[in-house]
């Protein structure tokens, strides 16, 4: 079975995050600062590519509610990395990389504190998906985060 929420420290986040930013400058536009923001949602496309990115709960949550009807109007302008990079960055995602990208699939991937309130509308509306998950053939991957 395939392993679908993990919990990562902040700084494993980071270390990731920051490894996909060598390769990818252009994510952070000249003269702008890094920003990490929390909690986030993608939806990535069966073939791996980013079509929504969202960095605020209860938008996240609102967008979630949507789904799947919601992927028709799913987009985004900010350069994200791909399904296959965003699973390259955590070993435990890493390691069933095979296996998640052949399984051609929407996929939501979540990145969220579980306890923190400014993550509740999110984290909730993840929870409400992935109870109806066999229904809408959307897959679901999150990650944890503790300090």
């Amino acid at each position: 079975m395939l392993v679908d929420t993990i919990k990562v420290s902040v700084e494993d986040l980071s270390n990731g995050y920051f490894q996909w930013l060598d390769q990818h400058p252009e994510a952070i536009p000249a003269g702008q600062k890094l920003t990490v923001l929390l909690p986030t949602i993608d939806l990535y496309s069966p073939a791996g590519d980013s079509i929504y990115f969202g960095a605020d709960s209860a938008s996240n949550a609102a967008f979630l509610g949507t789904l799947p009807q919601g992927i028709r109007d799913a987009k985004t302008t900010v350069v994200r990395p791909s399904l296959r990079e965003a699973l390259e960055m955590f070993p435990e995602f890493k390691a069933q990389e095979d296996a998640l990208l052949a399984d051609k699939r929407y996929t939501v991937f979540a990145v969220t504190y579980p306890d923190w309130d400014h993550c509740k509308e999110q984290n909730e509306a993840v929870a409400k998906l992935r109870a109806r998950a066999a229904q809408t053939s959307i897959r679901i991957l999150e990650v944890l985060l503790h300090k």
